[in-house]
């Protein structure tokens, strides 16, 4: 990360292209310590940055209560988002809300398995002849977005925006 960005260039719709962005992903071990927060914003000032890219949930459970999934235990029913909101706001960092999209699932994938991405191992003949499907595995952890997951994640990122300062 480069030097930290001036109060104005933050407030400026294009803080985006002057940001330093740290990327980083709650750690469950760590998650219970009380200090987690203020950690991990300190660390975030040290690097030189400005932005903060924080992953909301670890494989499909949240780091906030209440949500449209269930928390993740390793933060003890604490808020740990309004937590890294708060610590932030102290520090001047912008925080963005994270996502992993349709991997590191697993929570969704154990509780819902149709949702569950499927390769498909097609043969037969490539030049317009038939084909048949000979078999279909699943990825581990990833779900398809042409699933009931899609309305799914967009209650998640929805629950977020609305109840954080978060970008």
């Amino acid at each position: 990360c480069r030097a930290g960005l001036s109060v104005e260039m933050m407030a400026s719709p294009d803080w985006l292209h002057y940001a330093n962005v740290r990327f980083t992903m709650c750690v469950p071990a760590k998650a219970g310590n009380p200090s987690y927060a203020r950690d991990e914003i300190r660390l975030t000032r040290e690097l030189g940055c400005d932005v903060l890219v924080f992953f909301v949930q670890n494989e499909g459970l949240l780091l906030y209560p209440d949500g449209v999934s269930p928390q993740d235990p390793a933060v003890g029913g604490r808020d740990l988002l309004a937590e890294i909101v708060g610590e932030a706001k102290k520090e001047g960092v912008r925080i963005v809300a994270g996502w992993f999209g349709a991997h590191c699932q697993t929570h969704q994938v154990k509780t819902h398995p149709a949702w569950r991405v499927c390769r498909l191992e097609l043969s037969g003949d490539e030049t317009g002849g038939e084909m048949s499907i000979e078999t279909a595995s699943y990825e581990l952890d990833t779900v398809c977005f042409n699933s009931p997951f899609r309305d799914h994640f967009l209650a998640e990122v929805r629950e977020v925006l609305s109840g954080y300062d978060v970008a």
